[in-house]
């Protein structure tokens, strides 16, 4: 059963990788668009399922993996039009492309670690959410005050360091200050952030950190297409190719689009893991 008594500590774990996850997606959005940086969200999946073989001690199908390897295949041609083709993207889409892929990597990590501790431990959800916010809270607190005083030259070209420091927050608390535009949006932000973890949790708790991702993919879809219609993107065939391949992959992932052929590769494990 589910141990009852448990150290909140624990829970700052998934925090670490959170808030790494964060700061290095805060550097890779810079650096590509909007549609580019969404489709390359999607590796968070691989990456889930890759963490959770391993830690959780998972087994998947033949199917899933080769649903896997085309969803990567997917994001790679994505990248490759937006490294090649698409030059309004900028001369950092490589640097920025990684450091997105980077932070995918430690935000599958925060998905896989809150699953094992919420698999162990008897929680509610949303206390859970409320102690990783408040481990989240301090760590950001103190890690500001202390990219505060590192001092850097400003990189037009990576968009990094504008103002000659790595985060320069009184100048951010200025802005909010004198922004009640900016304000509102900062509380609304907020708002549905907690609410987003709170029932993400809860997914987690009664499915698992693949499910919760899968769902959470609906996400750069959207905004891709939103971008599109509003003119903020171009259009290129191949980042639709790319993004067609990704889906697909997906759907082969959860068994929506059964492959016959593939029934022959199955493995005798495979086919137990399907029964169970």
């Amino acid at each position: 059963g589910l141990i009852v008594s448990y150290n909140p500590l624990w829970f700052g774990l998934p925090v670490v990788f959170s808030s790494g996850s964060y700061l290095l997606m805060s550097i890779g959005i810079y650096n590509v668009k909007a549609s580019v940086y969404q489709i390359t969200m999607c590796t968070m999946l691989p990456w889930t399922t890759l963490f959770s073989y391993i830690f959780l001690k998972k087994r998947y199908t033949l199917t899933q993996w080769l649903g896997i390897a085309l969803m990567i295949f997917g994001i790679a041609v994505v990248g490759f039009n937006a490294i090649m083709y698409d030059k309004t993207s900028g001369d950092n889409s490589v640097f920025g492309i990684i450091f997105v892929v980077l932070s995918m990597l430690l935000y599958a990590a925060f998905f896989v670690t809150e699953e094992k501790l919420i698999s162990k431990y008897h929680s509610n959800p949303f206390q859970v959410v409320g102690i990783e916010g408040a481990f989240g809270a301090g760590g950001y607190t103190v890690l500001l005050a202390i990219l505060y005083f590192i001092q850097c030259t400003p990189n037009p070209a990576i968009k990094f360091c504008r103002y000659g420091r790595v985060e320069d927050t009184p100048r951010a608390l200025h802005e909010i200050a004198n922004n009640p535009m900016l304000a509102m949006w900062l509380v609304v932000t907020v708002l549905s952030i907690g609410g987003f973890s709170g029932f993400g949790i809860c997914l987690t708790k009664c499915a698992s950190a693949v499910h919760r991702v899968a769902i959470n993919m609906v996400r750069p879809f959207s905004v891709w297409i939103v971008c599109l219609l509003i003119g903020w993107e171009s259009f290129y065939w191949l980042q639709l190719l790319g993004s067609l391949m990704t889906v697909y992959g997906m759907l082969i992932y959860y068994g929506f689009l059964p492959i016959k052929i593939w029934e022959i590769c199955k493995t005798k494990e495979d086919k137990l893991v399907e029964q169970s």
